[in-house]
Formats: structure tokens, C-alpha cells, sequence
């Protein structure tokens, strides 16, 4: 019925979904519900009635009895009700055998909606590699997340021969067509009388390819395909 600001949930410790905050009042423009009345049972929250009396025991965001000005509430497309849990210090319903959609759907003391701590980014990208595809639900940053970093450190594991093997070769590729010009051009003059003079867009052709050619060889000499790579 109420929500102290926007905050993300993990539904059925399968996926994340965001709730809005919701005001008590419509005089409470700039103030969320954490204000009177308190509430220690569901069965008094007015508009919900028996609806959310008949829920698990579980699904109540308070713990020891105390009261509350408000719990999340989320409707799902089926029309059944969650309530936020408070998971502090259990295992057990954060565990996805336990609660997840699939049972959810049999049984629903078996599902679960609760408040998700966004872990931090650092964290985040260490166990990118040390979980490789494998992201909880609670410690998602968005939906989907196992198969995203998958397939960035695909992308981050074919970069290394490309980088190694393909631009080198690609290099040498230029080098090698640039010396098959020089050599053409070579030969032309060769075939030419002894007193032909090479015209200027020659000679300014031939000196710009000698300052150029890439950083393989420096623009003379053989391709070093090992410089190159590393």
C-alpha cells in the first residue's frame, strides 16, 4: 500500500522490478508514507481487507512485531498479491529452490518479494569473472545481467587475437602492397631511356611512401611482424 521511495525488488529471486513511491495522502505532496497510522497486522489496511490477511506469514516487512506505515504491495498480472518480505539474516528466502517463479505459480506461500541492495559496481566486476553467466537476482544491476557479461568477456577474449594476430597481418598486408608499387615503379623507369626524367608527381609520390608505410618498418626496410605484435 505504501513505499518510502522508488526502490528496486527481487521478485521470486528470479528478476528485479522497480515500485514507485506511493503517498497516504493526497495533502502528503512531498512527504512518502512513513507517517500515522501504524499498522501491526495486514487485516488493517484499509482497501486491502481479508485480501491481505489470507497471504504467507512470511510476506511482511516488518520482523518481532512492530509496526509499520507501510509495506510494498505488488499485483501481479494474475491478480495475486505480494507483500514485501523482510529477508534479514535468512537464508532460506533468498535461496531460489526454495522461492521462485515456477513454485510461485503452484503454491503461493512460495513466493516472495523483497527490498534488493544494490551491490557496488567494483564488486560487481570482480565477480564478472569469477561467476562467469552466474548473477543472483539480488546482486543483479539489471535484468539479465548473467548472459550480458557473458558475452562481454567473449567479446573481451577475441579481442586479444585480433589485436595480436589480425593487425599485424593487416599491416603487413599494407606493406607488402606498398612494396609491389615501389617495385612497379621501378621497373617502369628501368624500361625507360637513360635520359628520361621522372616527372614531379613521381618524385613527390615516391617521398611521401618513403616517409609513410605504416609503423611496421618505418616506411623502408623488411615488415617486423614480431614488433608489430607486441
Amino acid at each position: 500500500w505504501t513505499t518510502n521511495w522508488d526502490a528496486t525488488y527481487v521478485l521470486n529471486n528470479n528478476g528485479i522490478v522497480s515500485i514507485p513511491q506511493v503517498y497516504c495522502l493526497p495533502d502528503l505532496s512531498n512527504l512518502p508514507c512513513w507517517t500515522p497510522p501504524y499498522h501491526l497486522e495486514r487485516d488493517t489496511i484499509p482497501g486491502y481487507g481479508p485480501r491481505l490477511a489470507e497471504l504467507p506469514e512470511h510476506q511482511w516487512c516488518m520482523l518481532d512485531g512492530v509496526a509499520t506505515a507501510g509495506c510494498a504491495v505488488m499485483e501481479m498480472a494474475s491478480g495475486r498479491l505480494l507483500v514485501e518480505s523482510n529477508v534479514f539474516g535468512s537464508k532460506e528466502l533468498i535461496d531460489p529452490l526454495q522461492y521462485n517463479t515456477t513454485l510461485c505459480d503452484q503454491d503461493p506461500t512460495k513466493c516472495i518479494l523483497f527490498k534488493q541492495v544494490p551491490p557496488s559496481l567494483l564488486d560487481s566486476l570482480i565477480k564478472m569473472f569469477m561467476n562467469i553467466g552466474t548473477v543472483p537476482a539480488y546482486d543483479q544491476l539489471v535484468s539479465g545481467q548473467g548472459g550480458l557479461q557473458s558475452n562481454l568477456i567473449l567479446v573481451a577474449v577475441l579481442s586479444v587475437p585480433v589485436m595480436l594476430v589480425a593487425k599485424p597481418y593487416l599491416m603487413k598486408w599494407k606493406h607488402q602492397k606498398l612494396d609491389a608499387q615501389k617495385a612497379e615503379r621501378a621497373a617502369v623507369r628501368a624500361r625507360a631511356s637513360s635520359g628520361h626524367t621522372p616527372m614531379k608527381d613521381e618524385d613527390e609520390h615516391e617521398e611521401e611512401e618513403g616517409h609513410g608505410g605504416g609503423h611496421g618498418g618505418h616506411g623502408h626496410g623488411e615488415f617486423d611482424f614480431g614488433e608489430e605484435m607486441v
